[in-house]
């Protein structure tokens, strides 16, 4: 089984590949979609700071 280079694990880019590897290459994608629904459904004051955003990129 491939692993990532000494280098590279432990970081995001490593984990991507080791992902894709293992035939996950969507997580990103999900990730991406989960955070938009819950940030759809919070008010935006409380979605900037629970998820480290500005006020006005939560209010998109």
């Amino acid at each position: 089984m491939a692993r990532c280079s000494r280098r590279r694990q432990g970081s995001a880019e490593g984990l991507r590949e080791r992902l894709a590897q293992l035939g996950l290459s969507w997580v990103l994608e999900a990730r991406n979609g989960a955070l938009s629904a819950l940030a759809a459904q919070l008010p935006p004051v409380l979605a900037a700071d629970q998820l480290g955003l500005s006020i006005t990129a939560a209010a998109v």
